[in-house]
């Protein structure tokens, strides 16, 4: 079992090494994406680790906040309680993570007494308790130059209930008001739009993508219901992507709300639009093709789906067959 996993962008690859490094010689256990094995498969190598990890460092960065990998297994360790956040370059996190402990590392260059590093220490000890051999070798730190962290971290348990209480405040203090109104059915649209699905579709990498390379596809949606997805390559035809034998939709549940894929880029010198499909529980009947000849043909057959509820998520992604 490894003490700390690191969630980073590969573009701060340089400086994460010099954390590891500095993490390494503390004693600890760490891993990161480096550590693969030829032969590996990636994605279920950086599941068992996040699965058994003590604790996950985030490392944010302008590259990291965009990463929907960094994001995804930030939020995997919120919803463990073992986050702990570092701010590398100057940004505004995502939503929740703002709402979290940071430590500031900006401008660290791997000084293990520097007293921003010893705080992040104090901070992985809460998970994982360094040996008396460790702390005996580790520099000594001063309590006055020292910034703790707080005796008790914000926990995704407390985030989540601290928004449902901010939620429930908001709309409660709205709902006077436009009730005072007789403005019921404005609060009612408000609420749906606050509490409608939300899918998510996103690819990586986000760099040139040629003919043959590896694109990896995420999808998932906040609520449960029934998907498809769908790709349109540069010639205008429409194919379902998934599921691809038997049942002919995804059924999104608490336990399967959505994964990612490994697929071809084939549209040189155009584009793969990629389309998430999504309607609610108790409909899960989608579209009765697996393909479409054109557009026009994909988007009228849609029509017959909106009355049941239908959401729909899409992104293109440039594919070319030589580097611009």
């Amino acid at each position: 079992m490894h003490d700390i996993f690191i969630s980073y962008s590969r573009q701060d690859k340089p400086w994460v090494d010099t954390l590891a490094a500095a993490l390494i010689a503390q004693g600890y256990a760490v891993w990161w994406d480096a550590e693969l094995l030829p032969g590996q498969n990636f994605e279920n190598a950086i599941k068992h680790v996040l699965d058994n990890a003590r604790c996950v460092v985030t490392v944010w960065s302008t590259a990291s906040v965009d990463s929907l990998w960094v994001r995804e297994e930030s939020s995997y360790a919120l919803q463990r309680n073992v986050l702990i956040p570092v701010l590398y370059q100057p940004v505004t996190l995502p939503m929740p993570f703002g709402r979290i402990h940071t430590a500031d590392l900006q401008g660290w260059q791997g000084d293990t007494n520097d007293p921003r590093f010893q705080t992040l220490l104090r901070g992985i000890a809460q998970y994982c308790p360094r040996t008396t051999e460790t702390e005996e070798n580790a520099p000594e730190e001063s309590p006055a130059d020292v910034d703790p962290l707080p005796d008790e971290r914000t926990s995704g348990e407390s985030v989540i209930h601290r928004w449902k209480w901010f939620a429930a405040a908001l709309f409660t203090a709205i709902g006077l008001i436009f009730t005072a109104a007789g403005g019921y059915n404005d609060l009612k649209q408000v609420w749906e739009e606050f509490t409608s699905p939300t899918l998510l579709l996103d690819y990586e990498p986000k760099g040139n993508i040629l003919v043959g390379d590896s694109i990896y596809l995420t999808f998932s949606a906040s609520h449960k219901g029934y998907a498809t997805l769908w790709n349109q390559d540069a010639k205008g035809v429409v194919t379902k992507i998934l599921p691809e034998k038997g049942s002919s939709t995804l059924h999104f549940t608490p336990q399967y709300n959505g994964e990612t894929i490994e697929l071809q880029a084939t549209s040189g010198n155009g584009s793969d639009r990629f389309i998430l499909l999504w309607t609610p529980e108790g409909k899960p009947d989608h579209l009765g093709y697996s393909q479409f000849d054109n557009e026009a043909a994909f988007n009228a057959a849609l029509k017959k789906l909106e009355v049941d509820g239908l959401k729909k998520q899409e992104i293109i992604v440039p594919v070319y067959q030589t580097n611009p």
